[in-house]
């Protein structure tokens, strides 16, 4: 985090805001410590329009994955937008996702090929 974002949100008003759930407030405070204008963080979080980060500053986010890119692109620490520690990217969760899927399918298919090698020797086996 750059010191000066770090500076501003000792402040007495930004920890107020914290305490308040009060997002706008802290966003406007510490883009405008980063030296960055409305449209220069809506560029960064996707190319949105500068109006949208006014909304934001005005009337806060609500959703997390919003937050959650706000303080990446700001270098903020989680608490401060009341979220969680992430202690692995978005990224890295998604992937270990993605695996858990494929191995569970996996060990699906796998267990219903088995079941169904066993039905066939039962047959077999009552055949004979």
């Amino acid at each position: 985090m750059k010191p000066e974002i770090a500076h501003a949100l000792e402040t007495v008003e930004v920890q107020r805001a914290v305490l308040e759930h009060n997002t706008g407030y802290i966003i406007r405070v510490a883009r405008r410590a980063a030296g960055m204008s409305q449209a220069k963080l809506g560029e960064m979080c996707g190319g949105l329009h500068q109006t949208v980060v006014s909304g934001w500053e005005l009337h806060g986010v609500d959703s997390i994955a919003t937050l959650r890119l706000i303080r990446d692109v700001l270098d903020l620490p989680s608490r401060v937008l009341g979220l969680a520690d992430d202690p692995e990217p978005e990224s890295a969760r998604s992937e270990e996702a993605r695996l858990r899927f494929e191995v569970d399918y996996a060990l699906d298919r796998l267990t219903e090929f088995h079941a169904r090698q066993d039905r066939g020797r039962r047959r077999i086996a009552v055949a004979a």
